[in-house]
């Protein structure tokens, strides 16, 4: 996996809210928002019964 396409991906999940993200110097560390998982998980399964 290059990492422009893990880049551009990790960028899409940041919009999307499902990552955050913390600049250390030149390093971005990224996190998983817990709750707007929970809230796919919730939405989807409601979609699928």
């Amino acid at each position: 996996l290059e990492q422009s396409v893990a880049s551009q991906h990790l960028a899409i999940l940041r919009k999307a809210g499902i990552v955050s993200t913390k600049r250390e110097s030149k390093f971005i560390y990224y996190t998983i928002n817990k709750k707007r998982i929970a809230a796919i998980e919730e939405f989807v399964s409601k979609l699928v019964g």
